[in-house]
């Protein structure tokens, strides 16, 4: 599945959604009205998921592109972010 281009992806994703459409669409009944609602949602549930896809890909570029400029602030921020946490020790309670 990785070696597949991502429209190809998609297009599967489309043909198993036109499937269990006609699938689903054979055991219920639904107004002219609801199909145009159902689409309609289906297509901007889409876009929406394209659009977190580009916003992810586009953030994680900037985020990953600060670790390569020349400065302090992102050299000090870097080590932080390396840093395993400290462990918190119990308080021990004197007899």
């Amino acid at each position: 599945m990785k070696d597949t281009p991502l429209h190809l992806r998609y297009l599967k994703l489309l043909t198993l959604a036109s499937a269990n459409t006609a699938i689903i669409g054979g055991m219920f009944t639904a107004s002219e009205m609801a199909q145009v609602a159902i689409a309609l949602s289906s297509v901007t549930w889409g876009l929406g998921i394209a659009r977190i896809a580009w916003l992810f890909t586009f953030r994680s570029h900037v985020v990953f592109s600060t670790y390569e400029r020349a400065s302090h602030f992102f050299f000090a921020l870097s080590a932080r972010a390396l840093l395993p946490p400290v462990p918190q020790h119990r308080e021990t309670k004197m007899l």
